[in-house]
């Protein structure tokens, strides 16, 4: 159950540094993925812990709950994802083919198709319903660290610890580089609309691409340090970030400003998430929390 912070802000305390979290689509679900490599679902209506979910014999990097909320897909350094029942936490099946770390898992927007990034290099698209693989998406130097579809399902961008972002189209397999970055880039999200990308980095900023015209249209500049997730608000003119610097920063989309910086962690923020209405963000940490900030 979440305990109230100093500033009245519900904080849920957890037993490892916590990797991941993410709501369900229709806000009543909060999962989060633990370095312990369980896995803690609550109930949004009074935070209360519903399942924990066993399976993974390594730290949980990424937890992500398919479209309709059915399921829960989980990416972990033990080179496994696994599909769960989010209604009875049982383990549905397991998707073997990485031969690394897992770092990154989601779901297509029709919930018919898993991708996963790996430290092995590649980015793999699984038949969510029988835990085939049915493409491989080669082309990083270094470990793949992160994943996104675009709201159609016709591309998947992908992120990678040489610095470099890719753009798939799934139906060829054709693949355009997006250069700029200075640093490793730890995370990468489309905007609701499918018509950006925004991409998280060690060199301290964000960067805002045109995907169409595949170009950087603004960078965000304001972390002190390398900045490790991000995440759009769900109508699209807001984004949230969170960095090694302990902080998360709400930016105005349209202008690349910061409108507010929500401080309480005491270690670096791991993953962000907003609610579906948009009237929450979640932040976990290192500092083994998740905070709740109010927006």
């Amino acid at each position: 159950m979440a305990t109230p912070h100093h500033d009245g802000q519900p904080v849920l305390t957890e037993d490892s540094v916590v990797s991941s979290c993410a709501y369900s689509s229709d806000g009543e679900s909060f999962a989060v993925g633990l370095d312990s490599g369980t896995i803690n679902v609550y109930k949004t209506s009074n935070w209360e812990k519903t399942w924990t979910l066993h399976g993974h014999t390594d730290s949980v990097r990424r937890v992500a709950y398919s479209p309709s909320g059915t399921q829960i897909a989980s990416a972990s350094q033990d080179t496994t994802v696994k599909l769960w029942d989010s209604g009875t936490g049982s383990l549905l099946r397991t998707l073997d083919g990485h031969m690394d770390w897992v770092y990154r898992v989601v779901y297509s927007p029709h919930g018919k198709h898993v991708a996963s990034a790996s430290d092995d290099m590649t980015v793999l698209l699984w038949d969510a319903d029988t835990g085939d693989c049915i493409q491989t998406l080669p082309g990083h130097n270094e470990g793949a660290v992160s994943v996104a579809y675009s709201p159609s399902g016709k591309q998947v961008a992908s992120a990678c610890g040489d610095h470099s972002i890719l753009i798939w189209d799934i139906a060829t397999g054709a693949c355009q580089a997006l250069p700029g970055h200075t640093g490793r880039v730890y995370d990468i999200s489309y905007s609701p609309q499918g018509d950006h990308l925004a991409s998280a980095s060690e060199d301290r900023t964000i960067r805002l691409w045109d995907v169409d015209a595949q170009a950087c249209r603004y960078m965000f500049y304001g972390h002190e340090s390398g900045v490790i997730c991000l995440a759009f608000s769900p109508k699209g003119d807001q984004l949230a970030s969170g960095g090694m610097d302990m902080t998360v920063r709400l930016w105005d989309v349209s202008t690349a400003t910061c409108s507010r910086v929500l401080k309480g962690h005491s270690g670096p923020v791991m993953s962000i998430a907003y609610s579906p209405k948009g009237k929450h963000v979640a932040s976990s940490s290192a500092d083994k929390t998740v905070q709740l900030w109010d927006l």
